[in-house]
C-alpha cells in the first residue's frame, strides 16, 4: 500500500525539480557572482547597477526559454537583461522593488529572440545568503502579450466611441444654439410685448437644453451628471436674462447626486422653469434675493427642493391652461415617473420634485 506523504512533509528536490521542468509557466534562477548588501544607508542606486550588470542566469525551464525563442543551453550564462532588450529604466525600478519588498509582480515589456515585442507578468523572488546580502533572483512568469494587446485594443476603441460621442453632443449643442438664435430674430421682430415674452421663454428652453449637451460635452463621463451642476450652470445663464440689474444669490446643497441622461434633461428643464418663474416673479420691487437648491439622493429616490425667498405668487400654483410652465413641468415630471408640489406665500415659493433613480 503506498503511503500519502503527510500536510507537513517538505516537498524533496526531485519534486522542486520536476515542478520547475515541466511548469507551463516561465521559470527561472539568476545568480550574482559576488553578493550585495540591501539596507538602509547603502548607495542604493549603485547596488541596483551592479545587480543589473552581474546578474547571470543560471537555470532556466524549458516554457521560459521559449517565451523569447531561444533554448535553454543559449541562455545560461547570459546577464540578466541581456538576451532581451530592456528599458535601463524599467529594468532599475523592476530590481528596486524586488530588492525592496523581497518579491514583487509586474508586467514587462520585452523584447524575444526575433525581435517581436512581448509581454510578461512575473512573480520575482529576491534569493538571499546566510548573511542577508542578495544573491540572485527566482521568477515566474507568463505570456500576457495577446491579453495586453486586446487591452490596448479596447482602450482605443473606446477612446473612438467617446470622441465620437463628445461630438455629437458637441453638435447637437451647436445645433439648439441656431435653433436659439432663430427664435431670436424672430423675437426682435415681433411687435407684440406677449410675444416677444413668449419666445424669450422657448429660447430659454432651448438653451437649457443646450447647456446640458455642452456639460456632457465638457464631462469626462458621458453618461451622467451632477444634478446640483446642472442647476448653477442654469442659474448663471437665466441671471443676466431675466434680472441682470438684481444681486439674486443662489445655494446648492448637493448630496453628489447624479443623473443619467435620459434623467438629466428633463430635469434641467423643470429646474430651468422653476428658476426662470423666480428670477420674473419672485422678487418684484426688490433689489436683492435668495433661491436655495438641496438635492438629496437615498440611492432610490432623487429629491430636489428648490426655494425662494420672494414675494410669492398665486400664479405660481395654478395649473390652468395658460401656465405653460407648470403644464411643461407636469409632462417632464411624468417622464420622470416622479411627483411635484408647489406651495408658496408671503415668505417665498418652494417647489419640490421627487422622482425613483433608474
Amino acid at each position: 500500500m503506498r503511503n500519502d506523504p503527510s500536510p507537513d512533509s517538505a516537498p524533496t528536490w526531485n519534486e522542486l525539480s520536476l515542478f520547475f521542468n515541466n511548469s507551463i509557466f516561465g521559470a527561472f534562477f539568476m545568480m550574482l557572482d559576488e553578493p550585495v548588501e540591501w539596507k538602509p544607508g547603502i548607495d542604493r542606486a549603485a547596488a541596483v547597477d551592479f545587480a543589473r550588470h552581474r546578474l547571470r542566469v543560471t537555470k532556466v525551464n524549458a516554457t521560459f526559454a521559449g517565451q523569447y525563442g531561444m533554448s535553454p543551453e543559449e541562455m545560461i550564462g547570459r546577464g540578466a537583461f541581456e538576451f532581451f532588450e530592456h528599458d535601463p529604466e524599467q529594468e532599475r525600478a523592476l530590481l528596486t522593488a524586488i530588492f525592496d519588498a523581497g518579491k514583487h509582480r509586474q508586467v514587462t515589456r520585452e523584447r524575444t529572440a526575433d525581435g517581436s515585442d512581448a509581454f510578461f507578468e512575473g512573480d520575482y523572488v529576491a534569493l538571499t545568503n546566510a548573511e542577508g546580502k542578495i544573491s540572485g533572483l527566482f521568477g515566474v512568469q507568463h505570456d500576457v502579450t495577446e491579453r495586453v494587446r486586446a487591452e490596448r485594443q479596447l482602450r482605443g476603441s473606446l477612446q473612438e466611441k467617446e470622441v465620437l460621442l463628445s461630438e455629437i453632443h458637441h453638435r447637437v449643442k451647436n445645433n439648439l444654439t441656431v435653433v436659439s438664435s432663430l427664435l431670436n430674430l424672430q423675437r426682435y421682430k415681433e411687435i407684440s410685448d406677449a410675444a416677444k415674452r413668449e419666445l424669450g421663454d422657448s429660447v430659454a428652453r432651448i438653451d437649457a437644453m443646450a447647456r446640458v449637451h455642452e456639460m456632457l460635452y465638457e464631462s469626462d463621463d458621458f453618461l451622467s451628471l451632477r444634478a446640483g451642476e446642472i442647476v448653477e450652470r442654469l442659474f448663471s445663464h437665466l441671471m443676466p436674462i431675466f434680472v441682470p440689474h438684481m444681486q439674486i444669490e443662489l445655494g446648492v446643497e448637493d448630496t453628489e447626486s447624479t443623473l443619467k441622461v435620459g434623467q438629466a434633461i428633463p430635469f434641467a428643464l423643470i429646474a430651468n422653469e422653476v428658476l426662470t418663474n423666480s428670477l420674473k416673479h419672485a422678487f418684484v420691487g426688490r433689489s436683492l434675493g435668495r433661491i436655495d437648491a438641496e438635492i438629496t439622493d437615498d440611492g432610490e429616490t432623487v429629491t430636489a427642493v428648490i426655494t425662494d425667498n420672494g414675494v410669492g405668487s398665486a400664479r405660481a400654483t395654478e395649473r390652468t391652461s395658460e401656465s405653460l410652465g407648470l403644464q411643461i413641468i407636469d409632462v417632464l415630471v411624468e417622464q420622470l415617473r416622479g411627483e411635484f408640489e408647489i406651495e408658496s406665500g408671503s415668505d417665498g415659493t418652494r417647489f419640490v420634485l421627487r422622482f425613483p433613480r433608474r
